[in-house]
């Protein structure tokens, strides 16, 4: 599996990103059909429903709003996340 390390708060309001849930979304489709996809690449904020690719950090809605996203690394079974000036998606 991959490890990913984001900074706990939505850019929306302040939400804590850890209550939120890891899950898929819907994807664009035919109209009256849903289909439901990339499971386990997003993180749902728990307040009002914001959605964000955890590779990128950027919301599904507009490539301008993100959450901070950390390096992580995985070193002799240990997973550590890199923190410092300059992150990856920063």
């Amino acid at each position: 599996g991959e490890y990913h390390a984001v900074l706990n708060y939505c850019p929306h309001q302040g939400a804590p990103i850890c209550a939120g849930l890891v899950s898929g979304t819907t994807l664009p489709s035919e109209v009256y059909d849903y289909e439901y996809g990339r499971a386990g690449e997003i993180v749902r904020c728990p307040w009002h429903g914001w959605e964000f690719d955890l590779q990128t950090g950027k919301s599904l809605f507009s490539d301008r709003i993100r959450v901070k996203k950390y390096k992580v690394e995985v070193q002799e079974g240990r997973i550590g996340v890199v923190m410092g000036r300059k992150q990856a998606g920063s």
